[in-house]
């Protein structure tokens, strides 16, 4: 199995086709990748129902959920669900908890209050539950019993990026999972909060584990990937909400032009009759995570294509459009 300077990962989105999402796992771990996750993207096909077949199809790989949120699941549903996977992948998951988008609630009537707070009660009521112990949320009736076994340790990361999750993160969080497009100079500053709280709480920073989003597009050509970026709309959501004027005001050029468009990444096309694949060619430096105090993974959802000195060639899945759903 190749080895990587450092852990790098596959991200997924909710979408295409279930079976094609399960090959690239299972060709992300037979390359040598450290971690798949699968995203909660509101409105599309369900995570969870993507991470049992992934747990069947693989044996090392580690998998993610993320970014769940504790308005459209309940701190109860999260922690039976995962500690089922856990069955299946022992040992091998990750979790991933953040507010949910506002619009996205309300066009579903579920109230959007106390988000911070919220996350917070739910990372505690979640990791009650996987200790075997009752949890009253509701003093009137008989408390919730947990009637599954405990799972193995399953690591809880926090997805948001304003200052109270920051917070949140270094009191009581396993790691910190950082937003797509985000620039250095912010996942910076991010992470040196996020460690100022740690340690005011009296923890030590090697327990938190900092990943990242690497957004790639991948394509036969540069110029057809990031034409296809600019159309999709996460990617015109990120932009709107990572470059807004009051923001883009305090940020020095260098730093918005760092993130102004995800990375792109042209794959020649194959040469050797089916199954074979040209090689993958860097188009632009990919720059490497901060490495102070901490577990940073830079590029934890970086494609597997991106830098070919660093990481190894996924083989090919298929036909022309047989990449991650998330690509297209």
């Amino acid at each position: 199995m190749p080895e990587l300077r450092r852990p790098v990962g596959l991200g997924l989105a909710a979408r295409g086709d279930v079976q094609e999402t399960i090959d690239w796992v299972v060709r992300a771990e037979q390359a040598g990748l450290e971690a798949a996750w699968i995203h909660d993207s509101y409105f599309e096909r369900d995570p969870i129902s993507f991470l049992a077949p992934m747990a069947q199809a693989t044996k090392r790989i580690r998998l993610g959920a993320g970014a769940l949120n504790p308005y459209t699941r309940h701190p109860f549903v999260v922690a039976s669900t995962m500690a089922t996977l856990d069955n299946l992948a022992e040992g091998r998951l990750s979790l991933a908890l953040g507010s949910g988008l506002p619009l996205r609630l309300a066009q579903m009537d579920i109230p959007f209050e106390n988000a911070p707070a919220r996350v917070g009660e739910s990372i505690d009521q979640i990791r009650t539950l996987w200790r075997g112990e009752r949890l009253v949320l509701n003093d009137k009736v008989p408390p919730l019993v947990p009637m599954f076994p405990p799972p193995k340790r399953i690591p809880i990361y926090i997805a948001a990026y304003t200052r109270p999750y920051l917070e949140l993160a270094g009191e009581k969080a396993d790691g910190y999972l950082a937003r797509p497009m985000e620039s250095i100079a912010a996942f910076q500053l991010m992470r040196e909060r996020v460690l100022d709280s740690a340690q005011r709480h009296g923890r030590d920073a090697s327990a938190i584990d900092f990943r990242g989003y690497l957004l790639s597009y991948i394509s036969d050509s540069r110029r057809e990937a990031l034409n296809r970026a600019k159309r999709e709309p996460f990617v015109i959501y990120m932009i709107s909400i990572t470059h807004g004027k009051g923001r883009r005001a305090r940020r020095p050029a260098s730093s918005y032009a760092q993130t102004r468009f995800p990375t792109v990444v042209a794959v020649r096309r194959p040469t050797k009759g089916p199954g074979s694949t040209g090689p993958c060619r860097r188009t632009r430096d990919v720059p490497s995570g901060p490495g102070k105090a901490g577990r940073s993974s830079g590029g934890a959802m970086q494609p597997a294509c991106q830098v070919q000195r660093s990481t190894p060639r996924l083989p090919a899945c298929g036909g022309k459009d047989s990449r991650p759903s998330q690509f297209r």
